[in-house]
């Protein structure tokens, strides 16, 4: 149970990292329409509303009947955006065609997944802001800006702090290659990055959650292959000789 419990407040904590990203969504949302745009759910998992008249209201207030849980990866497409005295809210329809009506800051356009070895990262989208961190293959993060041929995106990828060698998350980085927006390397990713702090976050080293978490990620889509497998599968291996623990 408590392990179950720092699973969901870790994992919806580094996903509000992306989702409240205010000072580089909120504006801009507000300036665009979302008529036919897909969305993804980032978040580890949200509560769709029926009714407009429920908005800000907390989800224990509203009758199951009139909402709906949804999961990191389901798809949406938007319909319409309302301001609220507290959010920002988007209209939109489940495959299905069933509407709901859900907190902006909990989707995302696409997912970025890192396919390609020691990816450069910015700190703004020009040459002259590089920094020293490199991503690799699977580290994974939530689209948040573009511009040009560079892609704003808040990262889930552990790196070791210069200093001390601690690893720290490498949040929002721009970048310009090196990555694929295939949803079923996101899912891979998505489950890879929960078996990467099961394995280096200290207060939650757990190997049995992190084998768990790898095996869910070979699992996706029924074992299909993406560009990513390849690093899940050398994790696991690396798990399961102790290399970790």
């Amino acid at each position: 149970m408590k392990i179950k419990i720092l699973l969901i407040l870790a994992a919806s904590l580094l996903f509000a990292g992306c989702s409240k990203n205010k000072n580089n969504s909120s504006t801009q949302n507000e300036q665009r329409s979302i008529k036919n745009v897909t969305f993804y759910l980032k978040n580890l998992g949200a509560w769709g509303y029926k009714n407009e008249k429920d908005l800000d209201k907390n989800f224990n207030n509203i009758d199951r009947n009139n909402k709906k849980y949804f999961n990191f990866g389901n798809s949406f497409l938007g319909i319409q955006m309302k301001n609220t005295a507290k959010n920002i809210y988007y209209l939109v329809k489940e495959p299905d065609n069933e509407k709901y009506w859900l907190d902006s800051s909990a989707l995302t356009e696409k997912f970025i997944v890192i396919n390609k070895n020691d990816v450069s990262t910015y700190l703004q989208p020009d040459p002259d802001s590089k920094t020293s961190i490199k991503l690799q293959p699977g580290d994974f993060g939530c689209f948040l800006d573009e511009h040009g041929e560079w892609i704003l995106v808040d990262f889930y990828a552990l790196r070791p702090y210069e200093k001390n060698g601690q690893k720290v998350w490498v949040g929002k980085k721009w970048i310009n290659e090196g990555y694929i927006t295939d949803i079923n390397a996101a899912m891979q990713a998505y489950y890879l990055y929960l078996s990467y702090y099961f394995t280096f976050v200290q207060k939650i080293k757990n190997k049995t959650k992190a084998i768990e978490f790898a095996n869910k990620s070979l699992d996706v889509n029924n074992g299909q292959e993406t560009d990513i497998t390849f690093v899940v599968k050398n994790f696991l291996n690396e798990l399961q000789s102790g290399k970790y623990f």
